[in-house]
């Protein structure tokens, strides 16, 4: 009995997780439901749309052609005193005879032979037009019709004596979605299509952020799915500025769907997802860079190997580039050109080094900041049915700075697009200054032969800068061996002239700087906290400021 009442007990408990599990299954497809059911009333007013063809050719106004019909289709009338049923608009079926509209004075049917299988608010519409329109006078009940205006306002029925009822069928001008409000025409061309791959030009100040938002929120509200976009960003702080602007946009909150973040902070979240995949722990820790650091003075001490060669700063470095370019500890050690780079460095054990950290970073469950992206190719690599899963569930692909991805990003994204190709990059070629960082220019250079089927759309106007600094960067940027055609261009002032200091050494310069800026600041009388100095490296800042003091 004790055993029969544990197995039950055990059964009990089973039963109780897997109607847990579907319990909470339900919930987040019923989420999901809930936030496309706001979509239905506009995507069936979008299909029943077409229909209204046939309410154009039959008042015969050209003018329709350049409107669209919005509905606001009332169902439910007050009873009046005759038979509510001869005054209601109804669908036609097919017949051919005339019907009557009201005892007093019969209303002759027009054409419409045909209902469709699921009759839409439009059909209803041709049907009560089709019914009115041909009638030579009106019953007592419907004694007047007004179409007045028909390209910009309203059909009004005048229902009068004993009830009045309103029909608000607004025959429009075509009126754009407020997301396409006040974006210049390559703008508009970037948000709207979609639908293929896109490569976004994006110059300096040319509004990129604008219309990657507003293509998402775009997108959205055309139908599109806010779980099947993944938009990758440079920074968790664009990513969050990108989410805010969106739901103002899309005010009912969808955008909390959308897998929007950094490149390392979304697939780190798809890795905890399927960390047994690739032998890890689902809560495993992230190192920091002084984690890594650590991690590697230990590995050189254990070795025996002399700490003013084998620097933390200078293995943390070389371990990132080759996780950064997917080549991992058994391929380095394997490929004779890295240990004769190693050996030219004077750093022979390097690979050794390389060898020893990424296995005790698995012993501990933990991944650097380069292993998200390193793990995250290995796990789409060698589990199919992950790859498929995602593949499905990402259909829309958005990458913002694409001219700043390296190669084990590109691949990423090559992965993950192979089955339905919807991807936007956007970025500039002109503007890749993290090469050091194991960026590749080229992933943007051949994003065409990548993607033969893609769109090409150019930022080119500048909002922020003057003509001048506009025209300035434009002579600077075509002298550049490999670029992608562009011309920016500026419709703000024209600016100052920029002029250009030569000096023989920094002190000489760093003193020309400071008497220039003194003298402005003498003659305007503006605050010396209005005035700015930038510089290239940190070692010019200590003679900028001795000769400020």
């Amino acid at each position: 009995d004790g055993q029969r009442l544990g197995q039950s007990r055990h059964a009990f408990q089973q039963n109780m997780a897997v109607r847990q599990q579907a319990d909470q299954q339900r919930v987040y497809q019923m989420a999901l439901a809930d936030d496309d059911l706001a979509h239905f009333r506009t995507e069936r007013i979008h299909e029943d749309a077409f229909a209204f063809d046939a309410l154009v050719e039959f008042l015969d106004v050209d003018d329709f052609a350049h409107c669209f019909i919005l509905l606001n289709f009332i169902t439910s009338f007050p009873r009046p005193a005759c038979p509510a049923r001869q005054i209601r608009p109804r669908i036609l079926c097919r017949q051919t005879r005339p019907r009557t509209r009201c005892p007093a004075n019969p209303v002759r049917t027009f054409g419409l032979h045909a209902q469709p299988e699921n009759p839409g608010p439009a059909h209803a519409v041709r049907s009560l037009c089709a019914r009115t329109a041909g009638a030579a006078s009106m019953s007592p009940y419907c004694r007047r019709i007004y179409f007045f205006n028909v390209c910009n306002a309203k059909i009004l029925f005048s229902l009068k004596k004993t009830y009045s009822i309103l029909i608000n069928f607004a025959v429009m001008e075509s009126k754009e979605s407020p997301i396409l409000q006040g974006l210049n025409p390559a703008q508009r061309a970037a948000v709207v299509n979609y639908d293929a791959p896109s490569l976004i030009i994006a110059g300096a100040g040319s509004g990129k952020t604008r219309v990657l938002t507003s293509r998402i929120a775009y997108m959205i509200e055309q139908g599109v799915a806010p779980f099947n976009i993944l938009a990758l960003t440079f920074t968790n702080k664009a990513a969050e500025q990108m989410r805010e602007r969106i739901a103002q946009m899309i005010p009912d909150n969808r955008s909390r769907y959308i897998r929007m973040g950094t490149f390392h902070s979304v697939f780190s979240r798809i890795l905890r997802e399927n960390a047994d995949r690739i032998g890890f722990p689902d809560s495993f820790t992230i190192y920091e860079p002084s984690d890594c650091k650590n991690l590697l003075k230990t590995i050189v001490r254990e070795l025996n190997l002399p700490d003013e060669k084998y620097k933390p700063n200078l293995l943390a470095s070389r371990i990132s580039y080759a996780k950064n370019c997917l080549v991992t500890p058994g391929a380095y050690l394997a490929n004779s050109v890295y240990a004769a780079e190693d050996r030219q460095a004077q750093i022979p054990e390097f690979g050794n080094i390389y060898n020893i950290y990424c296995q005790r970073c698995k012993r501990n469950g933990a991944m650097d900041f380069d292993d998200l992206l390193l793990q995250t190719n290995i796990l789409l690599r060698d589990a199919p049915d992950v790859l498929a899963r995602y593949q499905e569930q990402f259909k829309y692909i958005l990458v913002d700075e694409y001219q700043d991805t390296n190669y084990a990003q590109y691949v990423i994204i090559r992965r993950l697009s192979q089955l339905h190709s919807k991807v936007c990059v956007v970025g500039d070629d002109a503007q890749s200054i993290y090469s050091f960082r194991g960026a590749k220019i080229e992933n943007i250079l051949s994003f065409q032969k990548d993607f033969p089927d893609a769109m090409v759309f150019k930022l080119e106007q500048n909002y922020r800068s003057t003509r001048t600094i506009v025209d300035a960067a434009n002579s600077v940027i075509v002298r550049n061996s490999k670029r992608m055609e562009k011309h920016c261009f500026s419709e703000g002032d024209k600016g100052e002239p920029i002029r250009i200091l030569k000096a023989y050494t920094d002190r000489e310069e760093a003193e020309m700087v400071v008497s220039d800026l003194r003298d402005k600041i003498r003659q305007t009388g503006d605050e010396w906290s209005e005035a700015v100095i930038l510089y290239r490296t940190n070692n010019q800042s200590a003679v900028l400021e001795d000769n400020l003091r």
